[in-house]
């Protein structure tokens, strides 16, 4: 079951949801012993990811500066979160 659709103007004043939204941005900071990192996208929000959430198993290849493609949900928990993270590019 898919989380809750909510706008993403509760989150950055965008009337686009949550799930029909693509976003692009770079990794900020990864904590491999917890398995969970931030995102920074383009206009400069961090978005929580867990490992769980990264695709194809390319979390060992997450660094610093690596450009990744991914959805945002709301999570309860944790309020925005990034899920079907995807690698376009690896750092230099």
């Amino acid at each position: 079951m898919r989380p809750r659709v909510r706008p993403l103007n509760a989150w950055c004043n965008s009337t686009a949801l949550w799930d029909n939204t693509e976003m692009v941005g770079r990794i900020k900071s990864v904590v491999r012993g917890q398995g969970i990192g931030y995102i920074r996208d383009d206009l400069g929000r961090d978005v929580f990811f867990h490992k769980g959430d990264v695709v194809d198993k390319a979390y060992n290849d997450l660094e610093v500066g690596t450009t990744v493609k991914f959805d945002v949900i709301e999570d309860n928990v944790s309020g925005a979160r990034a899920q079907r993270i995807r690698l376009v590019r690896r750092a230099k």
